[in-house]
């Protein structure tokens, strides 16, 4: 009976255990049909270019993003963020460009349904399928590591009208400086022209990182970029109008 007692207490505390340790963003699924769902890591940073390469732009935010699952399947994914400022007089990134290895054709097309109204869907080609040997996301540990091979021509906007961009071929190295970071955002895409009007939900579980980019079009080598996160666990969830 003491041994009967023993494992039901045990097994007891082992369900506990597990219970506690599921991430927050697993406990609600209730959301309208159409919905779109993905799990990732990857990471983040800002980083100057220089001066004229990039336009008359003078920081960007790359972003990227290791889909393990997604609706629309998985693959590596990169975002170049442009800095805009908004009627207020603070600044915004907004989206100008996207490049996944995800060979899934359905997937360009429903985030540029989702994008509508940020340069990146109104471009083009902005937004672009690429093969897995020019773009790679990998974690190893607390570290991520970001390589785009080949340089992307991509169209950007001036006073001047449409104006062409090079992405460079670099390699974004992010590592962990800080205790575990979790954050739970919900972004609203309304109220500007051609706004989609999805909603996203946002679960994310990292850490605050040191990050350095090597590029050789711009004589980078472990430039340091600033406002780096790493990724280790996400959830987001986009939910139609």
């Amino acid at each position: 009976m003491n041994n009967k007692i023993t494992v039901a207490v045990l097994a007891m505390a082992l369900l506990l255990l597990c219970m506690s340790v599921v991430p927050t963003f697993a406990k609600n699924f209730n959301y309208p049909e159409g919905q779109n769902v993905t799990y990732t890591s990857g990471g983040e940073g800002f980083i100057a270019p220089p001066a004229g390469s990039f336009g008359i732009i003078t920081s960007l935010k790359i972003v990227a993003a290791d889909v393990k699952i997604g609706t629309h399947g998985s693959g590596d994914n990169m975002f170049i963020y442009v800095p805009f400022m908004t009627p207020s007089g603070s600044v915004a990134y907004i989206p100008l460009a996207w490049f996944t290895t995800n060979p899934n054709p359905d997937v360009i097309s429903w985030l540029k349904n989702v994008m509508s109204g940020f340069p990146a869907a109104l471009a083009p080609n902005n937004m672009r399928h690429v093969s897995d040997n020019v773009l790679s996301v990998e974690r190893h540990g607390n570290s991520i590591t970001v390589e785009l091979t080949a340089q992307q021509t991509i169209m950007g906007m001036s006073s001047a009208g449409p104006v062409t961009l090079v992405v460079p071929a670099f390699t974004m190295e992010l590592n962990k400086i800080g205790g575990s970071v979790h954050t739970e955002t919900i972004e609203e895409l309304t109220g500007f022209d051609g706004a989609s009007g999805y909603t996203g939900y946002i679960d994310k579980v990292g850490f605050n990182a040191e990050g350095t980019i090597t590029c050789q079009l711009w004589n980078y080598i472990n430039q340091p970029m600033t406002n780096c996160f790493i990724t280790m666990h996400s959830i987001s969830i986009w939910v139609p109008p």
